[in-house]
């Protein structure tokens, strides 16, 4: 067991983690329905080019699945629950939680860019863009 002594002459290197939503990759960046728009389809598909070797490049359009296709989740994306399984004193006033190992899996689904404006986040100081989740958590007390 060791003592760990705070030297106050010492500067202590900041950081922080900053997650954004709205960073999307692959395919998903490709969308341009803005999320809650007229234009806004429960399917979405984007244009993709395909170029082999040399040769013409070829424009298709792609439908990406969307919150209607998942039928399940598959259990390792699951990192930790709150509260855990069979937990029988779990506080009232806590919040129940999933912990996901892909950290941009509730938005993974969503069928929507980005609203650039942040209208959807009214209220906070920061207005960023964001994109509603696809995947909703409900806890139900059990009678």
């Amino acid at each position: 067991m060791g003592i760990w002594v705070r030297r106050l002459d010492m500067a202590i290197p900041t950081s922080n983690y900053i997650f954004l939503p709205w960073a999307r990759q692959g395919a998903a960046s490709g969308i341009r329905a803005l999320d809650m728009s007229a234009e806004q389809t429960g399917v979405v598909s984007v244009t993709v080019k395909l170029r082999i070797n040399d040769a013409t490049d070829v424009d298709r359009q792609v439908r990406l699945y969307g919150p209607g296709d998942v039928i399940g989740i598959d259990p390792q994306q699951v990192v930790r629950t709150e509260p855990r399984h069979m937990t029988m004193d779990f506080e009232p006033n806590y919040f129940p939680a999933i912990e996901f190992d892909r950290p941009d899996f509730p938005w993974l689904f969503t069928p929507a860019a980005a609203d650039a404006a942040g209208r959807f986040n009214t209220g906070w100081q920061y207005r960023s863009p964001r994109v509603r989740s696809w995947v909703r958590s409900s806890s139900v007390r059990l009678s």
